[in-house]
């Protein structure tokens, strides 16, 4: 018999013993589907389930993920900075935070004092119902305590400080009837007034004649605050060439307490390139996130967060380690950290602004 007829039979009896095994392996596999569905492991079983080949079960599978997931959390984070959670408000409290015609002010807990009973005699208070808040009240001291000092001058008055909306609102009636206009430029808008935040003020000065007053307009001798007041944590809040940004006319008498380094980063050419206005200084500190470079400045360190909200309403966010430091939201969401910077370079990787 011819080889090449031989190997043909040879070959048709493979593949009939082929299909006959594949027939009791698909009968085999339906069986075993059936009985899983009658009688399902439990838990228990799955979890402790592992062949004698080594195999992971489902569950320990899903501990070694979560294990993985978390390793891979943790080497995100620049070195010596460690997550925590902080209250829900944080993005809306703080030296920092923006208020403006977009942005409006979120009611903080904290309560303003009156000025009269913490000033010293460096200045003048207009009553006992201009307030601010505590804190900042101590830096005014200091501020005007050494303008006194240079200049021998105390008659700066403070004539406003925190407002509340009803107050705001009838500023804003008046200044859009004296001016016959439907928008303010010199008066913001109820809700949206950096008045409502306890952070800044307005000065004039006192009268020297009886019934004539004077308006401060940071020039002459006074012009030492204006230059000067970054010192003290405050900025002049519009400026004259920032009308297009702030929507509000030039200030030179309103002041607003930022806090340091913050003041004298905002006027500073060599990092800001001239001095910008705190809307441009909110989008400028958003190029120092947590997983890029921080910036560097007078002994601080400092990045911009978005916080991730956890299921129990509290914010997530990274913070330093044996550190101290503080946070101030920017009132868009996000959260400011400054922190005193090492200077040992440990942080170079992403520190560096």
């Amino acid at each position: 018999m011819p080889r090449y007829s031989r190997r043909r039979k040879i070959r048709w009896s493979r593949v009939l013993s082929c299909a006959f095994a594949a027939i009791l392996l698909t009968a085999a596999v339906g069986i075993l589907i059936q009985v899983s569905a009658e009688f399902p492991l439990s838990a228990a079983d799955r979890e402790s389930s592992q062949t004698e080949d080594g195999t992971v079960s489902l569950a320990e599978a899903s501990d070694v993920s979560a294990a993985a997931s978390a390793t891979v959390e943790k080497d995100s984070l620049p070195e010596g900075w460690e997550w925590t959670t902080v209250p829900a408000e944080t993005p809306y409290t703080g030296d920092l935070i923006l208020v403006n015609p977009d942005y409006a002010y979120q009611a903080g807990s904290e309560t303003p004092v009156s000025v009269l009973e913490y000033k010293t005699d460096s200045y003048y208070v207009k009553d006992r119902n201009v307030a601010l808040l505590e804190n900042v009240v101590g830096h005014l001291n200091d501020m005007m305590d050494d303008f006194t000092a240079q200049s021998g001058l105390t008659d700066v008055l403070l004539i406003s400080g925190w407002r509340d909306p009803d107050r705001q609102e009838t500023l804003y009636q008046e200044d859009l009837e004296e001016k016959n206009q439907t928008q303010s430029t010199l008066v913001a808008v109820p809700g949206h007034s950096e008045h409502h935040t306890g952070l800044a003020f307005d000065f004039g000065l006192m009268q020297q004649v009886e019934g004539v007053g004077r308006t401060y307009d940071g020039t002459g001798s006074y012009a030492w605050i204006n230059e000067n007041c970054q010192e003290y944590g405050f900025v002049v809040r519009y400026p004259e060439d920032k009308m297009d940004i702030t929507k509000i006319e030039y200030e030179p008498w309103h002041f607003r307490y930022v806090g340091q380094p913050h003041a004298k980063i905002m006027n500073d050419s060599a990092i800001v390139g001239s001095p910008i206005c705190l809307e441009e200084y909110i989008e400028f500190l958003k190029k120092y996130p947590l997983d890029g470079e921080h910036l560097s400045a007078y002994g601080y360190e400092i990045c911009w967060q978005e916080p991730e909200k956890q299921a129990d309403g509290q914010l997530k966010i990274a913070v330093p380690s044996g550190r101290d430091y503080t946070l101030s939201g920017d009132n868009t969401g996000g959260i400011i950290v400054t922190a005193e910077d090492t200077g040992d370079g440990a942080n170079d990787d992403f520190s560096r602004g």
